[in-house]
């Protein structure tokens, strides 16, 4: 029998995916969107400027080459992943990012996403989280 001592963790984690229209740069159309109409006394201002530093952070690009050498997801994985990304706008027309959220973060914009948080979805900007 094994005896774990130290801590442990009964943490859980959950995939988000963001989607933003070909050809923008990630860092650029973040800010665009997220502060638009926003100065910095407005009172979602921090919330945006945290959700913004989270997403830069942690958000990597869905390109199949670098996901499959990368181990993220096996052709099989790759394929649903795909399935996934076309029933929520079309894979080809959106430039994905993936990244991971965990239950137990510190966090508290990542404690949004993996806990409350439903989506966006509309012409400029996808942001889902997968439980």
């Amino acid at each position: 029998m094994k005896i774990r001592t130290g801590f442990v963790s009964n943490s859980s984690s959950s995939s988000f995916y963001l989607g933003i229209p070909k050809g923008q740069n990630l860092e650029n159309y973040l800010k665009q969107e997220l502060f638009k109409g926003l100065n910095k006394d407005h009172m979602l201002y921090f919330f945006a400027n945290a959700l913004y530093n989270f997403l830069i952070k942690n958000s990597t690009e869905v390109v199949k080459q670098n996901m499959i050498t990368q181990k993220y997801f096996d052709e099989e994985d790759w394929d649903c992943l795909v399935e996934v990304l076309d029933s929520r706008g079309g894979y080809n027309d959106w430039k994905w990012f993936t990244g991971t959220v965990y239950s137990d973060s510190d966090d508290a914009v990542e404690t949004l996403l993996y806990c409350e948080f439903e989506g966006i979805e509309n012409k400029n900007i996808q942001l889902h989280c997968d439980y």
